[in-house]
């Protein structure tokens, strides 16, 4: 049998080729340091190297290995992923980890953080207290926990708590437009503050977010307006009919009624209003005619027909000239019987018995025991309403059937009847009314 071979073939140190070995105590082969780099184990913290992976902190700089830190862009020392983890700063959901608090939404499921929400009933991330504070979440509620003012509602933030948002803390918060004004719950800005909407201010009226003062063509009740760009100490219109009033003065007809909503005027509200010329009376309307001294604008506007720059004068409030004898049927009409005379056109013009104001009736039978030449009539006549001519004598309709003429603007001579007794016409008199 042949004999066995037990000899070794050794390698010369300095051949490249021989195996490098990471334990002979020798910076030998693709060693950047002494034994390790290359292809042996990383080097420590302030070895030579030549890329990271030379290095244990995976970060190599200027040759050398450096100390794990959390802004080297690896992930090395504790950290759970690329410069968070561990004594890091927590990662971002998404990242590697090895426990929640390596996460900041603080939960870490196979391996993997869970993306932060404020809305997972967890305090995480950059919260002050759950679902609510930092930069991401809503402002957190009174009472909750705080960090800074902008993590509450209330922005006031006190000894680590946010304190409950009133309108008199003198911070602009919760739903307000302004300091302590605006928004659901405050009280309206005052004229220059901001506003959102025009129930944001005191008087209602919000243009370009500032609040504006009050004005009687902005479309809003305010100011000391009673309704609507009306009534009041600032605004000339006054009110309509059913808007609102305080009083008499802000209502176009005078009358604020019981229900405080303006009413329209009558002849009885005690109101120079509507129509009228004063108090109650004149005017175009039904009202009755004013008394005298009281304001007219035209004598139809007066008891007495008579309007004397503008106000209603005196006239004698009986129908019927002195020395008649008179019959009153009512206030505004008088029968009238004069003494005798002589020779006068029968229904000589009103002057005759009618005073001044007042003239004959129209429609009023008149009965007339009359002698003309070669008869005696006893007739009724009725005045018709017509006055004739520069002679003043009025014309009137015979009820017997008998033609009256009307030659020269008057009757005919025959037919110019006295009212005395010569030549024996008598007239049992005429009827006065109030001149309208």
């Amino acid at each position: 049998m042949a004999p066995t071979d037990t000899s070794v073939t050794r390698m010369d140190a300095g051949d490249s080729s021989a195996p490098t070995a990471c334990t002979d105590g020798m910076r030998n082969g693709d060693e950047t340091s002494l034994d390790c780099g290359g292809s042996c184990p990383p080097c420590s913290d302030g070895s030579g190297c030549s890329v990271g992976a030379d290095c244990a902190s995976g970060v190599c700089r200027a040759g050398f290995c450096l100390v794990p830190n959390c802004m080297d862009g690896a992930a090395n020392g504790d950290e759970s992923d690329v410069d968070c983890g561990g004594s890091c700063d927590p990662c971002d959901g998404g990242l590697s980890c090895s426990a929640g608090t390596d996460c900041r939404s603080g939960i870490c499921e196979a391996g993997i953080c869970a993306v932060t929400g404020c809305t997972d009933g967890t305090r995480n991330g950059e919260e002050s207290d759950v679902d609510c504070g930092g930069s991401e979440c809503p402002a957190c509620f009174g009472g909750s926990m705080c960090a800074a003012a902008e993590d509450c509602l209330s922005m006031i933030c006190s000894a680590g708590f946010c304190t409950t948002a009133t309108c008199d803390d003198t911070v602009r918060n919760a739903e307000e437009t302004d300091i302590d004004c605006g928004g659901s719950r405050c009280p309206g800005c005052a004229t220059g503050l901001a506003c959102m909407a025009p129930g944001d201010c005191a008087d209602g009226v919000c243009s370009a977010t500032v609040c504006l003062a009050p004005g009687c063509a902005d479309g809003v009740h305010n100011g000391d307006e009673t309704d609507v760009d009306c009534g009041g100490s600032t605004c000339m219109t006054r009110c309509a009919e059913t808007e609102m009033c305080m009083d008499g003065a802000d209502c176009d007809s005078g009358v604020c009624g019981a229900g405080n909503t303006c009413e329209a005027p009558t002849c009885t509200d005690g109101v120079h209003n509507g129509g009228e010329t004063d108090v109650d009376c004149g005017g175009a309307g039904s009202c009755p005619r004013c008394a005298d001294g009281l304001d007219c604008m035209d004598p139809s506007d007066c008891l007495t027909m008579t309007c004397t720059s503008g106000s209603c004068g005196t006239v004698s409030a009986t129908g019927c000239r002195d020395g008649s004898v008179e019959v009153t049927w009512d206030a505004d009409v008088h029968g009238c019987r004069g003494p005798t005379q002589t020779w006068q056109a029968y229904f000589d013009n009103q002057a005759t018995y009618c005073n001044t104001g007042w003239r004959m009736a129209r429609g009023w039978i008149v009965n007339a025991h009359l002698t003309g030449p070669g008869y005696t009539d006893d007739v009724k006549y009725t005045f018709d309403g017509e006055l004739c001519g520069s002679s003043a004598w009025v014309f009137a309709t015979r009820h017997d059937g008998y033609s009256q003429s009307r030659s020269s603007c008057g009757w005919s001579n025959s037919h110019h009847w006295s009212l005395g007794t010569a030549p024996g016409n008598v007239a049992e008199g005429i009827v006065c009314e109030r001149t309208p």
